[in-house]
């Protein structure tokens, strides 16, 4: 994570086991799957910096897996607050690749 200007932040996350699909699979919505079973599921997290407790806007800049880019589509975001450290929660669904 990195602060690119007064008051944002750009957020690289890595999955570095292709095999969570299956763990955080969608069990509610099929659109976005190859074999029509179920959407695969990124959720990411990070601990923001000190003073910030607002996120007002999250984008995805791109989602690939092996070089290739996936279609994906931000589901939520949401700040949580616990004894001074706010973390930053989101959630990404994305097609699978099988």
């Amino acid at each position: 994570m990195r602060v690119i200007a007064p008051g944002e932040l750009e957020v690289k996350a890595e999955v570095k086991n292709p095999l969570l699909f299956t763990t955080f699979g969608d069990t509610y919505f099929s659109d976005m799957s190859q074999t029509g079973q179920l959407n695969g599921r990124a959720l990411i997290d990070c601990l923001l910096p000190a003073g910030w407790e607002t996120v007002k806007n999250v984008r995805v800049k791109e989602v690939s897996a092996g070089g290739s880019p996936l279609h994906y589509r931000l589901v939520g975001f949401a700040v949580e607050m616990d004894k001074g450290n706010n973390r930053l929660w989101i959630q990404v669904e994305l097609r699978v690749i099988r």
